[in-house]
């Protein structure tokens, strides 16, 4: 039988001043043609399972406002922050990075 990748998670370790040792799942994705088979499911909860057993007090994502992946985070769940505890997230880009190390 031969392998087929289906999916993937990018994550890592994260520190929170709250809470201490955090997870931060980057990006999570099953291939179309195999979602509605509970694959994403397995992949978030052992996901999730691994960070307990790691110690971590929390675990954290994003998700753009158009994904339909919110609607499967909040069965699994997941609350959404910027409702919850309005945090607001910020970013600057690598150009933004350099000009302000001119300064």
């Amino acid at each position: 039988p031969q392998s087929q990748l289906i999916g993937y998670a990018i994550c890592f370790y994260a520190y929170s001043t709250w809470q201490g040792k955090s997870f931060f799942l980057e990006d999570l994705y099953v291939k179309p043609a195999y979602r509605k088979f509970g694959y994403g499911k397995l992949l978030f909860r052992t996901l999730v399972k691994h960070a307990r057993q790691n110690g971590c007090a929390r675990f954290d994502f994003h998700v753009l406002a158009w994904n339909p992946a919110k609607e499967f985070y909040h069965a699994m769940g997941a609350q959404n922050l910027t409702e919850v505890e309005q945090w607001e997230f910020f970013r600057l880009t690598r150009e933004q990075m350099d000009k302000l190390c001119e300064n």
